[in-house]
């Protein structure tokens, strides 16, 4: 209710133009809800079939001519679109009406996932509050953009995997489920299929000790086609394949490196050894923004209980490997794009919540059993660690999120 309440509030008073604060990058991406308002709004208008279904922005949201964003996977406009038609309407919340109403599916798999994942049903149902009560689902079930449509494709890739791999990979139309689901993945963002190319070879190698597999190859061609369903979609606007293709090469140069693509097919390396390094800082970093726990407050608990998280799941927790590489992938194919964009956090929830539940029963049950007893220095180090995991739960989700961009939004 909790959740719902602030979705809500959130989906009736807090429009895309607050993109500054609002709607941020961490409380929501107002700049890619403008984006995909503006072809909500032109598709109701003009129709799909001028701009081959790709994106228009600048469509009577802003003073200059509307562009065509060739970019960047269209499926998320067209929704966005079809909806506008649809309801016959340009009203923002309206349109926000189909991802909140989506988000219902993507906490059923939430809850799924981690209670196939995690043995124990109490530590399950802390993981799921946690996320369900977190800046990621909150903040970002009304999105207008890709975010919602793919972390719901993603739980559910991972509980389709999960059912298909232990049930002997004998369900076949299960793995044709996948199929569809990378191909749209492929649709919605670039970033996904990353994350679930990862996981689809980290599944493989967990039961079958082997990546090159039919599933991995099913999978790579479902993407393959998913992506020239994308390019097709380009040529059609172009005019010509080569067009195409170096419009989206530039871009992949760009949003790798920081530059633009020179005469030649060069680029001028910007993303350095030194943001290399600061990447992981980040990552922990934006987790206390995202996360209902900060991520350093998660690691020092991870290490303190290491052994005790892994044994208690024994093979089922084993792949959270598989969920951290999948989190750190998009970081290292688009590392520019990674940097610039807080946003890219989410793609660490499936890792992060088992780790941070499981630590976080570890931790009660250990300060219960042994507080008293401890030296005044490690007693101080747990309060310390404690009132910091506090201090920005109140600071970073009680009062930004809950309240100041939640339910008191029009009265602060």
């Amino acid at each position: 209710m909790l959740a719902y309440t602030v979705i809500v509030c959130r989906m009736f008073n807090v429009s895309v133009f607050d993109e500054t604060r609002a709607r941020n990058q961490i409380f929501g991406d107002g700049y890619s809800d403008i984006n995909t308002l503006s072809s909500a709004w032109y598709f109701k208008d003009s129709g799909f079939t001028k701009t081959a279904f790709l994106p228009v922005h600048e469509y009577k949201v802003q003073t200059k001519q509307p562009a065509i964003y060739t970019h960047y996977p269209a499926l998320p406009n067209i929704l966005a679109g079809a909806a506008a038609v649809v309801l016959n309407t340009y009203n923002e919340p309206l349109l926000r009406l189909l991802p909140v109403l989506l988000s219902l599916l993507l906490a059923f798999f939430i809850y799924r996932v981690l209670h196939r994942l995690i043995p124990d049903k109490r530590v399950a149902l802390l993981a799921t509050v946690l996320l369900y009560s977190s800046n990621y689902f909150i903040a970002w079930a009304d999105n207008l953009h890709q975010h919602l449509y793919g972390e719901l494709l993603k739980w559910l890739s991972i509980a389709v995997m999960m059912e298909y791999y232990e049930k002997g990979r004998s369900q076949l139309r299960l793995l044709l489920v996948l199929c569809i689901i990378m191909l749209l993945q492929v649709n919605i963002s670039f970033e996904q299929p990353v994350f679930f190319g990862i996981l689809a070879a980290g599944f493989a190698w967990h039961y079958q000790r082997n990546v090159f597999t039919r599933e991995t190859v099913l999978l790579f061609v479902s993407l393959c086609a998913g992506f020239l369903l994308h390019m097709y979609q380009n040529k059609v606007y172009f005019g010509s394949w080569q067009l195409a293709i170096d419009d989206l090469t530039n871009a992949f140069v760009y949003r790798t490196t920081g530059q633009q693509a020179i005469q030649g097919g060069h680029a001028e390396e910007t993303f350095s050894w030194v943001q290399w390094l600061t990447l992981p800082a980040d990552w922990l970093n934006r987790m206390e923004r995202f996360f209902v726990l900060p991520g350093w407050f998660v690691l020092v608990v991870y290490i303190l209980f290491y052994k005790k998280i892994h044994t208690q799941g024994e093979k089922s927790l084993q792949l959270i490997w598989v969920f951290l590489a999948a989190g750190i992938a998009w970081s290292v194919v688009m590392p520019q794009h990674a940097f610039i964009h807080s946003f890219t956090s989410k793609h660490f929830a499936v890792w992060y919540a088992p780790v941070a539940a499981s630590g976080l029963y570890l931790l009660y049950q250990h300060l219960r059993n042994t507080f008293s007893e401890m030296n005044w220095w490690k007693k101080v180090f747990y309060v310390c660690l404690i009132g910091y995991a506090c201090i920005m739960f109140i600071t970073q989700h009680v009062w930004e999120l809950y309240l100041k961009f939640g339910v008191l939004y029009t009265v602060l």
